[in-house]
Formats: C-alpha cells, structure tokens, sequence
C-alpha cells in the first residue's frame, strides 16, 4: 500500500495506521519546514518540504494507491484547485483512491476575519461535481462534527436541536475511474 500525504501535517492519519499495524509506504509533502521535521522524526517515508501544487514535479514517473489532503483543499483557489486534481489523478494507480476532509457549514461570508486561512467554502455537491469533472467518483462521504471535546454529547443534540449545530466535516473517498483528465 503506497500513500501519498499532501500537507502532511502532524502525520495523524499515519499514526492510526502505525497503531492498527498496517503496512504501508509513506511519501508525505508539507510547506512547513516544522511538520516536515516531526514526520521525519516521528514517521518511516519519504518528505518533501514544498509546494503541493507542484506535486507533479516532485513526484514525476511514480503512483501511489491513496492520496490524502486531510484539511487542504479548503486553502486553495479554485484557480489552482483543478490543476491539484489533475496532477493527482495522474498521480494515483488505475482504481486508485483520493482521500480528503474539507470544513463545511463555515459561514466564511459573515466573518468578519478568518483565522484559518480558507479561501473558499465547500459542500457535497461542489466537491462531488469538481471529482466528477476531474476523473474522481465518490465512493463514500461522510459528515463529521470536527472537535473531540463533547463530540458525543454535540452528535446527541445535533439530532435534537437540528437548527443549532450542523456537521463541520466533510470526508471523502473517491476513485480515481478515467485514464486521462483535459
């Protein structure tokens, strides 16, 4: 099992597999120097400190069966955002999987700041017709209440206050399902 881990981060996700014993090989890119540095200190693979949206580059003549870009896409411009898709696709193994969570429910159009530096908001729908458009189907989607603290407790009356707290995770799995995007 070959993974890729765009915006690397703090390697959570490596960490579960590395729990649960599972057997992969790592290649994982961050812009920050710090996360590259805890990744090599903390995880086995290969990291690049760089620009994600030159992954083809960096990563030019090898696939990976996941792609992972856990809290990414949401800080990146639509303008850019279609040419990471592509280089992913390209990236990816036939049958190949993308993985990805993105906020939703933010309301970037009513603050007056934004602390986490997202440039655009998201939705089932936007990402399901992007995928579609770059050669990706969904395979599975999953909404989430994003922070542990009283995650239980805020999952209970999300279902009984429907009006106060809606999910702020989106997590998909989509499949790579054409050879060659324009």
């Amino acid at each position: 099992l070959s993974i890729l881990d765009l915006g690397i981060g703090d390697g959570f996700v490596e960490e579960k597999l590395k729990e649960r014993n599972i057997k992969y090989k790592l290649s994982g890119i961050d812009i920050s120097k710090v996360s590259i540095e805890k990744a090599k200190n903390n995880l086995n693979g290969e990291f690049i400190l760089g620009d994600v949206l030159k992954i083809n580059k960096y990563y030019n003549g090898k696939t990976f069966d996941i792609i992972l870009a856990i809290e990414l896409l949401e800080h990146i411009s639509v303008s850019k955002l279609f040419s990471l898709y592509k280089h992913i696709h390209e990236l990816l193994n036939i049958d190949g999987k993308f993985i990805f969570s993105v906020p939703i429910n933010e309301n970037l159009h009513l603050m007056n700041s934004n602390p986490s530096a997202h440039v655009r908001e998201y939705a089932y729908e936007i990402a399901d017709a992007e995928l579609k458009l770059n050669g990706f189907k969904i395979e599975k989607a999953k909404y989430l209440f994003a922070f542990n603290k009283y995650y239980f407790l805020k999952k209970i009356l999300s279902k009984i206050l429907h009006k106060r707290w809606k999910p702020n995770c989106l997590i998909v799995v989509a499949k790579k399902v054409s050879g060659k995007v324009q």
